[in-house]
């Protein structure tokens, strides 16, 4: 049998300027409210589906790393002169360890549980 990887922290790591590639966005999301289930996989898995408790299921979509948005809060203020020792790590396409970044988007007010389709057997 070979179990492919998915990984989803709901809370991610925690930081409290970051969210990461594997994680609710946000991460307490209100009643109604828009959000973003962000899942990271093995190569090999071509499709991610978040079920929910009422067997309701929404597609995840393959996204680039590098357009998801990773900063919030208050913005970064400019650049005056050298850009400085840590512009360029944090201007840097966050590292997916040769994963697959996945995003489903949902709204608030369900239980929620992710799954994925492996490709050798179509199944979860």
């Amino acid at each position: 049998m070979n179990d492919h990887l998915i990984s989803h922290r709901p809370a991610g790591t925690g930081h409290p300027y970051r969210y990461d590639l594997d994680q609710r966005v946000p991460v307490h999301p209100l009643r109604g409210e828009e959000y973003e289930i962000r899942v990271l996989t093995d190569p090999q898995v071509t499709d991610v589906r978040v079920e929910f408790g009422d067997g309701t299921q929404v597609p995840a979509e393959r996204v680039d790393p590098a357009t998801v948005t990773l900063d919030f809060g208050a913005p970064a203020a400019s650049p005056t002169g050298s850009a400085g020792h840590l512009a360029s790590a944090a201007s840097a396409a966050p590292d997916t360890g040769g994963r697959t970044a996945w995003i489903a988007r949902a709204t608030g007010g369900r239980g929620r549980r992710v799954h994925h389709r492996r490709p050798d057997r179509g199944g979860r």
